[in-house]
């Protein structure tokens, strides 16, 4: 196993496992520890799990559109046995979230505005998440975010569900 100094960046190889660092980032081989952006270090030194969308959408996958999005996260075989997807409507964008109560991915896209223009620009991809109630995925974190968080905005979310059951409120399907 492999772990990143968050004060230096360097790599350093640890066997047993249980000599590295609780607090380093854990990575399965070297080329992953010296590469993997979604384990940036910030100039202090700190471990953040905030990137860009153009790195993370080298290492994982990104949908091109709401609608694929969509497909992807109703479609897939999850743990727990079934995806519980939201779409929620705000501030001029559009999250598509799994929300099944343990883990999940959620992409954010930018609606345009409205137009006369009939070739108008479709939504684009702004941002993305992974979040998990357990730690297993590079950096040893629960959760890392990329591009514009949907969260920030102040407006008033509208919510429907796609597919699924979501723990928490009830919420009526999508049209």
């Amino acid at each position: 196993m492999w772990v990143r100094n968050p004060s230096t960046g360097d790599c350093c190889r640890y066997a047993p496992l249980a000599a590295a660092p609780s607090t380093w980032p854990l990575f399965d081989s070297e080329d992953a520890c010296q590469n993997d952006c979604r384990c940036a270090i910030t100039e202090d030194g700190e471990v953040q799990y905030r990137t860009s969308m153009e790195c993370i959408c080298s290492v994982e996958y990104c949908p091109s559109s709401i609608e694929e999005a969509e497909q992807y996260l109703c479609s897939e075989a999850r743990f727990p046995p079934e995806p519980a997807v939201q779409r929620l409507v705000a501030c001029g964008m559009v999250m598509v979230i799994d929300r099944n109560g343990y883990s999940g991915d959620g992409w954010v896209f930018e609606q345009p505005l409205e137009s006369t223009d009939a070739a108008a620009a479709a939504p684009r991809l702004v941002g993305s998440t992974r979040f998990s109630d357990a730690s297993s995925e590079a950096c040893d974190t629960h959760t890392w975010e990329a591009g514009r968080d949907f969260f920030e905005c102040e407006e008033e979310v509208v919510a429907c569900q796609l597919c699924g059951d979501s723990p928490g409120p009830d919420r009526p399907p999508c049209e």
